[in-house]
């Protein structure tokens, strides 16, 4: 069927082209053209009408942006989700019970496509860590319904595992209540508990103890401890660094290592899926070379900016701040001296 005729015209797409200017126009329930195409999945209406750059994030009356309604239908298509992200899909907003896109794909049916929407959505910067109006992560959804795929690359994204719902339960907690229905779910959750004590990311004794009380996981536990002590004798490259410290240390004390070509191809080249720890040290790299980028541009910017500040000062106020702050001033930089930001650093 024709787009044209998918949204209620009579005539072919040109009827489209000549009202384009009325594609924005919602009706009772405040569905615009695109929102009811992406209700109905309608992947040739939906590419049709991104030609004439509609408003893309436009919501209708229960706060449903296109997005959000084009995940409720357990779509199958990845391209149409990439074209409407590379619109201009914001993927953090919300319907009107606070579910955002990646909220929304938790409630769905699992299937082969669930984890590349996932990874698709976390690409375009969905926040991992957002609450429905019921306190709910992603996360928490994940694992009430036992999506396997999907919790793998939100705890893999660095989601809280010991975020509270309404209910004052933690991902933990959800768990083990339902480690009966869902003992896969409970292993990933586990495995992930004990990485993160390892590594002391979560050096909690009494969460670890909660999870670790089969032979299986004082095994992984073992074989943890193991792994670790190696990447202590690895170095990245030529350097002094080791894939332990890459491990551990906060992105922006490691990320000054990577303008070392030697230890980017040492990255690359590190058998990540071999390791327990791989997830983790993948994450870590894309963390740091995006760092890399914005030290570049920082620097830039800041020796345009303050040209009586020495390069050495320069260096290390980037060097020491973390991510949250540093991007905050490059923000300010750029921003045309946001004084009220900027004046918190210089």
């Amino acid at each position: 069927m024709p787009c044209s005729a998918s949204l209620g015209f009579e005539e072919e797409d040109d009827e489209l082209r000549s009202d384009s200017e009325d594609l924005n126009k919602s009706n009772v329930i405040g569905q615009t053209p695109l929102l009811f195409a992406c209700m109905n999945a309608d992947y040739e209406c939906i590419e049709t009408l991104l030609v004439f750059k509609p408003k893309i994030n436009k919501q209708n009356k229960v706060l449903y942006t296109p997005l959000n309604l084009y995940l409720s239908r357990t779509p199958e298509n990845e391209d149409i989700l990439k074209k409407l992200l590379d619109a201009g899909a914001n993927p953090d907003i919300p319907d009107e019970d606070g579910y955002s896109p990646l909220h929304t794909l938790a409630l769905q049916d699992e299937t082969d496509k669930t984890e590349i929407f996932a990874r698709l959505l976390l690409e375009y910067r969905a926040n991992v860590h957002t609450e429905t109006n019921f306190k709910e992560t992603p996360l928490h959804l994940a694992l009430y319904r036992g999506r396997k795929s999907l919790l793998k690359v939100l705890l893999d994204s660095g989601a809280s595992f010991t975020a509270f719902d309404v209910h004052g339960r933690t991902a933990i907690d959800i768990s083990l209540q339902n480690k009966d229905r869902y003992p896969t779910i409970y292993d990933i959750v586990a495995k992930h508990v004990i990485i993160h004590y390892c590594t002391g990311f979560r050096k909690n004794l009494q969460l670890f103890e909660r999870v670790c009380n089969s032979e299986t996981h004082r095994n992984f536990k073992r074989s943890c401890e193991e792994e670790l002590e190696k990447l202590k004798s690895i170095f990245a490259g030529e350097s002094t660094v080791t894939f332990y410290d890459i491990l551990v240390l906060p992105t922006h004390k490691v990320a000054k290592y990577f303008f070392n070509a030697n230890i980017d191809l040492c990255i690359r080249n590190f058998d990540l899926e071999e390791s327990i720890f791989g997830s983790i040290l993948l994450k870590k790299y894309k963390e740091a070379l995006d760092r890399c980028d914005g030290i570049k541009l920082g620097i830039l910017a800041t020796k345009e900016m303050f040209p009586f500040l020495p390069d050495l000062c320069i260096d290390k106020l980037l060097e020491y701040l973390d991510n949250e702050d540093f991007n905050n001033l490059n923000k300010a930089i750029f921003s045309e001296f946001n004084n009220e930001v900027l004046n918190r650093f210089l």
